[in-house]
């Protein structure tokens, strides 16, 4: 009888560059295309370094867009304050200082074939290199 066990891939090429963003700005990703591995899982790296001592909410929010078909998206392609309860909430990057800060964001909740990330400056200054990666989870059989 076969054993079904989870493995994690490798770590992805940066699917997310923020570069400089500006503070109360958001950035989109490109189509992030699931069809290959159909994960059961992702985990979503995600890192920032503020440019100057950060000061306000002291956080990158990162969110996703969801597509069965890799065209139409879960909501409007300029995400905006007024359409964050439309995305999906992942997670947030804690910044402080100019130091530069990572998390992992688990991710068991796949709503689509294709996904795009989206990421919000919400640390008050604008960062200085910030970036998203991705790993899936899928199932092998031995």
């Amino acid at each position: 009888m076969s054993v079904q066990t989870q493995a994690q891939g490798t770590k992805s090429a940066a699917v997310l560059t923020m570069g400089t963003l500006a503070s109360g700005a958001y950035i989109v990703s490109n189509a992030i295309d699931l069809t290959a591995v159909i994960p059961l899982a992702l985990t979503i790296e995600s890192e920032a370094t503020p440019g100057t001592t950060a000061a306000g909410n002291l956080q990158v929010v990162i969110f996703a867009l969801w597509s069965l078909d890799g065209t139409n998206y879960s909501t409007p392609a300029a995400p905006a304050v007024a359409t964050e309860p439309q995305m999906h909430f992942l997670g947030t990057i804690p910044v402080a200082g100019t130091a530069l800060s990572r998390v992992e964001i688990p991710l068991q909740d796949i709503r689509g074939r294709y996904m795009k990330l989206v990421a919000k400056n919400d640390c008050g200054v604008a960062l200085a290199s910030g970036q998203c990666f991705t790993a899936a989870w899928t199932g092998v059989s031995t």
